[in-house]
């Protein structure tokens, strides 16, 4: 239930600005440079999934949607 809600919240916060949520992928708090099979390592070893990293930014970089500069 908690990360339904919080991804209730983050959509909320980033309905209206969605480059800035694009933007947000890439913070160093939760972005793991990579390849798709060198990310998911990283993010199963030592509990680096609780930690908040995720690849999400690869769904975007695939269909081509990439942060403006």
């Amino acid at each position: 239930m908690f990360q339904n809600n919080l991804a209730f919240e983050i959509a909320d916060q980033y309905s209206d600005r969605p480059m800035e949520f694009l933007k947000s992928l890439y913070d160093i708090s939760c972005y793991v440079p990579g390849t798709y099979a060198e990310i998911w390592k990283f993010i199963m070893e030592n509990g680096n999934s609780l930690k908040r990293y995720c690849n999400v930014f690869l769904f975007f970089e695939k269909i081509g949607i990439m942060i403006e500069e």
